[in-house]
């Protein structure tokens, strides 16, 4: 007999063994490069980035979920002010030596910040993981500044290949069915745009999307690796993963 969890039993455990490999997928990458735009100021007119710090201080920047702190570190490098947000003590402390500003918290909950805080927030694959999706979208909509960016990544379920597998009758990846050692401990499904929807419903204008690639697993290197990531830019509705930047209005 299958022994299940509860979620929150789910959330504190150690869910996300081969995250020192996904720091390094190209969908991090894409994440990443949006931020390092921001940071530089190379979009100021779609990021609006004048108007989010006027002290002249680093940009403050909120990784929700942030893990061991691997992807933090990489923002920190581009001069971000990093803080950091997880709900397992391990990775928390693992991340603060690493000089990420990380906080034990549950991203369920009100984030433990003030609002209008941070110029950008970082949700790496957490939103498909939350039950409540708009309580999760609004905290960050409270804490970033005005012209504040939020870069979210979450699973397609429209992607060229999922759409290929509904047809053969297998269940779409990233799609669950039960909290098991095989799972990522996913419970929420998105396509661009619903994703879309819900951040406008929100008070965000969507400044730019992207997918990670077309068909083909971005880890493995496989024949026409570069043009199926290169064809997530141009057709990312149908691509492996939503990559989305969007500005508070």
């Amino acid at each position: 007999m299958i022994k299940g969890r509860t979620v929150e039993d789910w959330y504190g455990g150690d869910y996300n063994q081969d995250s020192p490999r996904k720091a390094v997928h190209i969908y991090w990458q894409k994440a990443y490069d949006f931020l390092k735009k921001f940071a530089l100021g190379k979009s100021r007119g779609s990021f609006a980035i004048g108007e989010t710090n006027k002290e002249g201080r680093p940009l403050r920047l909120l990784d929700i979920g942030c893990d061991n702190g691997m992807l933090s570190s990489r923002l920190k490098q581009l001069g971000y002010d990093v803080y950091g947000l997880d709900i397992r003590k391990k990775e928390v402390a693992m991340a603060r030596k690493l000089g990420i500003k990380a906080v034990l918290g549950s991203a369920e909950k009100k984030f433990p910040f003030q609002g209008n805080y941070f110029d950008a927030a970082l949700a790496g694959d957490i939103i498909e993981h939350i039950y409540d999706t708009d309580f999760f979208i609004g905290e960050a909509h409270r804490i970033l500044k005005q012209g504040g960016v939020f870069v979210v990544t979450t699973p397609n379920l429209a992607s060229l290949s999922n759409r290929v597998r509904l047809l053969l009758g297998k269940l779409p990846v990233g799609s669950e069915i039960r909290l098991g050692s095989d799972m990522a401990g996913h419970i929420r499904n998105y396509t661009f745009p619903e994703l879309e929807s819900q951040l406008r419903q929100h008070g965000f204008l969507i400044v730019k999307k992207v997918s990670s690639n077309i068909m083909f697993p971005v880890r493995y290197n496989v024949p026409f690796k570069s043009l199926a990531i290169k064809l997530g830019d141009y057709f990312p509705n149908i691509g492996s993963h939503i990559i989305i930047a969007a500005r508070k209005g």
